[in-house]
């Protein structure tokens, strides 16, 4: 799809080799990009080389699509997904931090894959459509997708010479510090969603988010619930093991969660759409929180 709308070459990493045939992508394997932040700086290696050769055939922007977040489902798994996406969006920064100076800052975007998890838990839903928001059950993992995309706009304010909301730096050190703090004897519902000042406080974060959507050459792709894929396989199957009828208990999953599912080719689309928002949004509200 990037290909299909213009973009001169794509470079994709993960852990797993990835068969292709087309030579305007590259795919980097054998990189664990939550647990080792040093690999995004291979990945800009290679990015800048690539720059390089394109440049003089008219390359006018590169994106770095961040679409990285882990998500638990007992105390140790969410205690390590809630870190570890820290640790990925954190070295991801520091690898821009660092970019060769012939690279053109003004000519980078950040995209960052966000979730409706991080709706506040306030949010209302609409007759029979499930919504969702900040709750019991993924009160970290929303914690940990607000504080990637405060990591990343703010290193995309930096990259154009302007400073953080003050607001906004204390909202990331506080984010950063409570899921430091975790690990597996922790009470995640006492330290999380229970505890009234804590989820107030991120509350009112998640309902100022949008500030950042105001920081040029920065954006997170909103309005995305359920995106289906091969990586919910394993958590449906577990499940149908110990029922009594194994496919109606994946099919119960499928159904449940239908009424607002987002199609890869959806989800992979609003990523396209935007990269190319910049220029036409209102950065008066962003103006004042950085005066404040």
């Amino acid at each position: 799809m990037l290909l299909a709308a213009g973009a001169q070459h794509v470079i994709t990493a993960s852990r797993h080799d990835v068969e292709g045939c087309d030579s305007r992508v590259t795919h980097m394997s054998g990189l664990d990009l939550f647990g080792q932040p040093e690999d995004y700086t291979k990945v800009i290696d290679v990015v800048y080389e690539k720059w390089k050769a394109l440049c003089p055939h008219g390359l006018d922007k590169t994106v770095f699509y961040f679409t990285l977040g882990g998500y638990g489902r007992n105390v140790h798994e969410i205690v390590q997904a809630a870190q570890n996406n820290i640790k990925a969006a954190d070295g991801l920064s520091a690898a821009l931090k660092d970019l060769p100076q012939q690279f053109p800052k003004d000519k980078v975007k950040i995209v960052v894959t966000g979730t409706d998890a991080t709706n506040p838990s306030t949010m209302c839903p609409l007759t029979g459509v499930p919504v969702f928001k900040i709750c019991k059950t993924n009160f970290f993992y929303a914690m940990s997708k607000l504080a990637q995309e405060h990591i990343l706009a703010i290193r995309a304010l930096e990259m154009n010479d302007q400073v953080a909301p003050p607001q906004s730096s204390k909202d990331l050190q506080w984010m950063k510090a409570r899921i430091s703090a975790l690990s597996d004897e922790t009470d995640l519902n006492k330290e999380g969603f229970d505890n009234a000042e804590y989820r107030e406080r991120l509350d009112r974060i998640a309902e100022e988010q949008d500030w950042m959507q105001a920081v040029h050459h920065f954006r997170a792709v909103k309005r995305l619930s359920i995106i289906f894929s091969s990586m919910h396989s394993p958590t449906f199957a577990k499940q149908a093991e110990t029922a009594t009828v194994p496919a109606v208990s994946v099919l119960c999953n499928i159904v449940a969660r239908l009424k607002n599912a987002v199609p890869l080719q959806e989800a992979a689309l609003m990523h396209l759409l935007h990269q190319e928002v910049g220029s036409s949004i209102d950065r008066h509200g962003l103006q004042q929180r950085m005066e404040n």
